[in-house]
């Protein structure tokens, strides 16, 4: 009978319910519903396997028989509507008369267009109840008495006697579900992104960290990442983009407006631009771009978005700390940039012989000289690095050189034309002794460094990562550094180095070989037949990586490379090509080859590189 009885609830179909984790639909079987979510459930098997991935604080139940099925029974065992699954046939006869005339005069009431969202039944006859807090939600009489705690029990009902006579809200009950998700599909919270997928703007409903100043999710994230952020804060549901300051004006009389340290300070004749608070007092942070726009500590730190998101910002603790602005028209602003700074502002300090500032063009640079670690040839000025960085690439990290550097020849660096230092080395590389040339760094999987792998791992293959490292190889990355730094000073048609992050499958008892000695194009054609050259291949997205992928033997994980790779201009590879083919010539005679071979040249997904110093292994992935 306990197998009869299991078989029948494994049979068992919830109607027009979704898995929000797997989205199967309809769930079958036990169907387990968030007590403290309106409208949130998991089929058995995602509750059993990633239960955590909702909120921890909340409670699930578990439903064995579909609504529409104790719906049934209701109707069928009218007279026993505390028990509706246990009723017996013959307590449907022990109504009186009143109770059925009363009942017959209810249901004569129709309410078009307007159905229960319980039982589905169509359209609601008797009495209505409509959520006071939902847009779009409502139960015929039965359903209220018998199972209002399928809704929010927070939330309150209006009972309606009569059908609402307004065309505008008896729209059919589908057509304005659907309508209700458009409208929200459609909205565009500009200035946001979110931070986990990193895609921005977000699109539909917004999720914010009511608990973090400045944390927010998309829909999809939310439901499917929701753990990776910290489960004890709580995220609020914003459908509609903050539209204007005067919302926040509330905020002024905020205990926590501003900082202890400069509650006392302030700034007189400076009216925030937000919540109209005049004068600000304490922190004010004023727009480096526009010649007049402020914003106090509090509107920063919650309202950063009512501005412009390319602007930078400049924090002033001290009221008269800035020099007196200078008016720019809008016509002239683009000429406002002197091909020469004064030397008021940048005629102090020691020269930096021969190197210029790429933002305002003084030369020499005096004093703290910035150069970019990622680029070949880029440098700023103090002043400029201080005003402008946001003009550069914000991924990129910059050095600073207190003191000139002496030009070393290729002999004095030893004749590879590796750099001598290690100054090229990415910033947020941990510190290495020098005695060390190669180490492996497990990343936290709270770390955006982790998320952002991964979310471009999980993209195509839905699989469990165990963990990620990050490889720090000086020798490596100096070559690869040099590397990219020649491509990028022989621009073709502005295309350059072309760096790309592709994946690349590999073997779990090669994994120390390749940090050290990187992958061996020797090898090539051992997976994939080397149909588009002899070089090494990576691929654009990790399920084809994946296929080429050998498990460990004792655990069964799967390894995979996600690297730096530059694919720099590429061009169709075939079978037994030894190098890149020809691309064309110049008028001395020197023949220029494509730096990299494709599956397909309008929409490449496999790469073929033909030089070693071309790729980096940045991260090992290990998964299962």
């Amino acid at each position: 009978m306990e197998i009869l009885a299991a078989l029948a609830t494994a049979a068992v179909g919830h109607n027009g319910v979704r898995c929000d984790v797997c989205d199967a639909s309809p769930i079958i079987g036990v169907r387990w519903k968030c007590n403290d979510c309106p409208n949130y459930d998991m089929c058995s098997s995602c509750y059993d396997k990633k239960w955590m991935w909702h909120n921890m604080s909340h409670t699930f139940r578990k439903c064995d028989t579909p609504v529409n099925n104790i719906f049934q029974q209701i109707l069928t065992n009218a007279g026993s509507p505390s028990s509706p699954t246990c009723a017996s046939d013959s307590d449907a006869g022990n109504d009186s008369d009143s109770d059925s005339d009363s009942f017959e005069m209810e249901t004569a009431v129709v309410h078009d267009g307007v159905g229960c969202d319980v039982c589905k039944d169509r359209p609601i006859r008797g009495t209505r109840w409509k959520c006071a807090d939902c847009p779009n939600y409502d139960m015929c009489t039965s359903c209220y008495k018998n199972l209002r705690m399928m809704h929010d029990t927070d939330h309150s009902f209006k009972k309606i006697n009569n059908p609402v006579s307004t065309g505008a809200l008896l729209v059919n009950n589908i057509l304005s579900s659907q309508m209700h998700d458009a409208k929200h599909a459609a909205v565009v919270h500009d200035g946001v992104g979110c931070d986990v997928c990193k895609d921005r703007p977000i699109r539909g409903t917004r999720w914010k960290c009511a608990d973090c100043p400045n944390y927010d999710m998309c829909t999809s994230c939310y439901k499917n990442l929701r753990m990776m952020h910290d489960t004890d804060h709580s995220f609020k549901k914003i459908n509609n983009p903050i539209s204007t300051g005067a919302l926040m004006v509330n905020n002024i009389l905020s205990s926590k407006m501003h900082d202890a340290k400069h509650a006392g300070v302030v700034h007189t004749g400076v009216r925030c631009d937000v919540c109209t608070v005049d004068p600000i007092v304490g922190i004010r942070y004023k727009c480096r771009e526009c010649p007049d726009y402020d914003m106090c500590s509090t509107c920063f730190k919650d309202l950063r978005i009512m501005h412009t998101m390319s602007h930078s910002f400049r924090q002033i603790k001290l009221p008269g700390s800035l020099p007196a602005p200078v008016e720019v028209t809008s016509t002239r602003r683009l000429q406002a940039l002197p091909k020469s700074i004064p030397s008021t502002s940048k005629g102090s300090g020691t020269p930096h012989k021969g190197e210029r500032c790429d933002v305002c063009n003084v030369s020499p640079i005096r004093g703290t000289r910035w150069k970019c670690r990622d680029c070949p040839d880029y440098d700023m000025c103090s002043t400029c690095y201080e005003d402008k960085r946001r003009i550069h690439d914000m991924s990129h990290s910059f050095a600073r050189k207190e003191h000139p550097t002496k030009a070393l020849s290729k002999e004095q660096k030893g004749g590879h034309g590796v750099p001598a230092t290690s100054s090229c080395l990415p910033s947020h590389w941990i510190m290495m002794k020098p005695d060390q040339n190669e180490i492996k760094i497990d990343l936290a999987t709270y770390s955006e460094e982790f998320i952002t792998v991964m979310c471009k791992f999980i993209q195509t293959l839905d699989k469990t990562i165990v963990s990620i490292r990050r490889v720090q190889s000086k020798y490596l990355w100096e070559f690869y550094f040099s590397k990219r730094k020649q491509m990028a000073s022989m621009k073709i048609g502005k295309i350059g180095a072309n760096e790309r992050k592709l994946f690349h499958g590999t073997k779990p008892d090669i994994i120390q070989t390749v940090c050290t000695h990187n992958l061996d194009m020797r090898l090539a054609g051992t997976n994939v037949g080397a149909i588009y050259g002899n070089g090494t291949y990576f691929a654009s997205a990790a399920d084809m990586s994946d296929r080429y992928s050998t498990p460990d033997p004792t655990t069964g994980h799967k390894f995979m490379l996600q690297c730096r790779v530059l694919v720099g201009r590429w061009t169709k590879g075939q079978q037994g090509l030894r190098r890149p083919p020809e691309m064309d010539r110049t008028p001395d005679g020197q023949v220029r080859l494509y730096d990299s071979c494709v599956d397909d040249v309008r929409n490449p997904s496999i790469f073929c590189i033909f030089d070693h110093v071309q790729y980096y292994p940045e991260y090992i992935i290990e998964y299962k």
